[in-house]
């Protein structure tokens, strides 16, 4: 930097340090840095020492003084360096260590032991954190020894769970219960959802009526909604349209809100009463026809829904002509993370405040989605909602690889909006992130699913990095896919959960669930975020081609939904 060389050794270190703080992502200001660093130890006399105080303190792993392993094991997790966490949190626990430090190693071990799917060395790991609070002297007399073995044993039987071993899972649940004396309501809940998975719907409610009355009055309770959809798969109509009810009367969160809605009209249609559901469906389409429970009433009501407007041609500017320029500066040397800081301070959005919605223009510019999808679920209604998605729907489901999208839709034979639609979901069209699970770019490819693939189809000198190319990345996603729809006979629901979850869960849920409606299908889906990821793809997907149609509507792609019977399988 040959600024610094004008700077006496102070005011060159103040500015590196004051120039670090500026920078959001904890990765590039690590490797800021170190550049830094090694400048510095060139100097005469080196200016170092500040420069490496603040390094350590951010990447402790980095350090050569004598090591705090648990503080380096959790910077490597921070930096889903799996491997090197696994190696730390080991070498603590070789150390003499008290009660929190061990309980801390052991858990930053399970965490690193996770992310690299080894399950058994992971199962022998959630056996120690269980036992290690019996270890300490009067643990059956202490609150917090005895929730730390509750949360450990709950956490063992949901591994056992999550690999297929219900029983197990059972018995640990059990096995808890007796030793503290009586059940909690985590374990009752717990019981509750593997009785839902194995179809036991009248055993899971005689678990959730475990729970007192007290507890399940909580929104903030997670057993409200399984109580409800309990109640509906036993066509219990009657306690069903009660429990949902109780949803709408204490629920905020407008997502919930509308889930409730919908599935109240679906007991009220089953009670025999087609015009309370009705007005439900009509005014769930009126305030919520973008998201998927609106556009799901659209399809109960039989009614097209509209198309959407694509990206305006005069889209309103909010900067300067001189941040403008700035930001196409940053744009173009790919520094995403600068030209966040530059509209976070000059053109600031906020989803609550209407004023500031227009200058979503400047962000779209720097194909900045990410921060803006995060921020608009913080609506108060679903009417607020609804206005702002209808009025940027152009930014909401953006295509900022136009041509990338549509030549691995052609190749592949793969729809451009599911493509799309995937690609919003996984990346926020993030072409450069790497996810906790070493997923890469936009399409978050595992690097070990996507070399068979480029070998496959022959792409020249492919190696991990090329995932970052948009090209490379959606052409190996759109074959991806390929490979599930042909795996699960073109059923989009089945492979979409599979992109998400994997093909062997999704095997298991046919032959307990095919028999359901397809949309009930999508709602009793065990895994949480492959439950959620499925409906926000359909409604990506919806959404896609309504910007796509150059009709005034488009109906319900029913083709979707068809196709789950368990016989195709």
């Amino acid at each position: 930097m040959n600024l610094l060389k004008k700077l006496d050794a102070p005011e060159a270190v103040s500015l590196i340090l004051q120039l670090a703080e500026i920078i959001p992502m904890r990765k590039d200001r690590i490797n800021f840095l170190k550049e830094q660093l090694s400048w510095s130890l060139k100097q005469s006399p080196p200016k170092h020492k500040p420069i490496e105080e603040v390094l350590y303190k951010l990447s402790p792993s980095l350090s050569p003084l004598p090591q705090d392993w648990i503080k380096v094991g959790a910077d490597a997790l921070r930096s889903f360096e799996f491997e090197l966490a696994e190696a730390a949190f080991r070498k603590a626990l070789t150390k003499r260590l008290d009660y929190s430090s061990n309980r801390a190693a052991l858990d930053g071990l399970r965490n690193a032991l996770k992310s690299q799917q080894k399950k058994s060395e992971l199962m022998t790991v959630l056996y120690k954190l269980r036992k290690l609070p019996t270890t300490q002297k009067k643990w059956a007399q202490s609150n917090a020894l005895r929730q730390d073995y509750l949360m450990a044993s709950l956490g063992l039987a949901r591994q056992y769970w999550t690999n297929h071993n219900d029983k197990r899972a059972l018995k640990i649940i059990r096995e808890t219960e007796q030793k503290l004396g009586q059940p909690s309501t985590e374990s009752v809940f717990l019981k509750s959802l593997i009785y839902l998975e194995q179809g036991k719907s009248q055993t899971a409610l005689a678990q959730l009526e475990k729970l007192s009355e007290e507890s399940r009055n909580k929104a903030s309770e997670p057993w409200q909604w399984p109580l409800a959809w309990n109640h509906f798969k036993a066509g219990n109509w009657e306690k069903a349209k009660q429990a949902f009810n109780k949803i709408l009367d204490i629920e905020t969160e407008v997502g919930k809100l509308a889930q409730a809605n919908f599935w109240l009209a679906k007991s009220l249609e089953k009670s025999g009463e087609p015009k309370a559901a009705r007005k439900i469906y009509e005014n769930l389409v009126e305030v919520d026809s973008m998201n998927y429970y609106g556009i799901l009433a659209a399809r109960e009501l039989n009614v097209e829904l509209k198309s959407l407007k694509p990206e305006p041609e005069d889209r309103s500017r909010e900067l300067s002509v001189e941040n403008r320029l700035l930001l196409d500066l940053l744009i173009e040397v790919k520094r995403t993370d600068l030209a966040q800081n530059l509209l976070e301070a000059e053109a600031p959005f906020n989803a609550l405040e209407s004023s500031s919605w227009e200058k979503l223009s400047e962000w779209g510019r720097a194909d900045l989605y990410a921060p803006v999808f995060s921020r608009v679920n913080r609506f108060a209604s679903l009417k607020d909602r609804q206005k702002f998605f209808q009025r940027f729907s152009w930014f909401l489901f953006p295509n900022p690889y136009e041509n990338e999208t549509q030549k691995a839709s052609t190749e592949a034979g793969v729809w451009r909006a599911y493509i799309l639609a995937i690609t919003r979901q996984e990346s926020s069209f993030d072409p450069e992130i790497v996810s906790p699970a070493n997923a890469y770019g936009l399409m978050q490819l595992l690097p070990q699913v996507a070399k068979p693939l480029a070998h496959r189809l022959r792409i020249k000198g492919y190696q991990k990095e090329s995932l970052f190319k948009p090209e490379i990345n959606t052409l190996l996603g759109a074959w991806h896919l390929r490979e599930f729809l042909d795996e699960f006979n073109g059923q989009p629901i089945l492979s979409t959960a599979a992109y998400n979850a994997g093909e062997e869960p999704v095997k298991s849920w046919i032959k307990s669930r095919a028999h359901l409606d397809p949309i009930e299908f999508i709602e009793d889906i065990p895994y949480e975020e492959t439950r959620t990821y499925v409906k926000l793809v359909l409604r990506n997907f919806v959404n896609y081609l309504r910007l796509e149609s150059s009709q005034s509507s488009i109906g319900f792609p029913q083709w979707w939904l068809e196709g789950l019977h368990p016989s195709k399988f």
